[in-house]
C-alpha cells in the first residue's frame, strides 16, 4: 500500500535479463498469480502467438511510460499516478 492508494512497484527487482532471478524460490504470491492473459491462454481463448505479441506491445508501452515518470523506473506506480499520466478515459480501476 502506498500513501496515495493501492499500487505496485515496477519493475520487480527480481526481474532481470527478461526473467525472474528467484524463479526456483519465488514467493507464494508469485507462484500462484495468473494474470488475465495467462488465464485466457490456459483455456485456449488466446493463442501463444497472440499472447507473445501482447506481451511485446505491453513492454514497449511500459518503456514509454517510464520516460514520463518523474523518477523513471524508481517511481512507485499507483493507479492515481497512472490515471494522471494516461488520462481519465483509461480503463484503470477506481480504488
Amino acid at each position: 500500500m502506498f500513501e496515495d492508494g493501492l499500487g505496485f512497484h515496477l519493475p520487480c527487482p527480481q526481474y532481470q535479463a527478461n526473467r525472474c532471478a528467484t524463479y526456483q524460490c519465488r514467493p507464494q504470491a508469485c507462484t500462484s498469480y495468473q494474470c488475465e492473459l495467462l488465464q485466457r491462454f490456459l483455456v485456449n481463448k488466446v493463442s501463444l502467438e497472440e499472447s507473445l505479441f501482447l506481451i511485446t506491445q505491453t513492454k514497449a508501452m511500459l518503456d514509454q511510460l517510464w520516460t514520463q515518470l518523474p523518477d523513471g523506473k524508481a517511481t512507485p506506480i499507483t493507479f492515481q499516478t497512472l490515471r494522471a499520466i494516461i488520462g481519465k478515459e483509461s480503463h484503470i480501476p477506481n480504488t
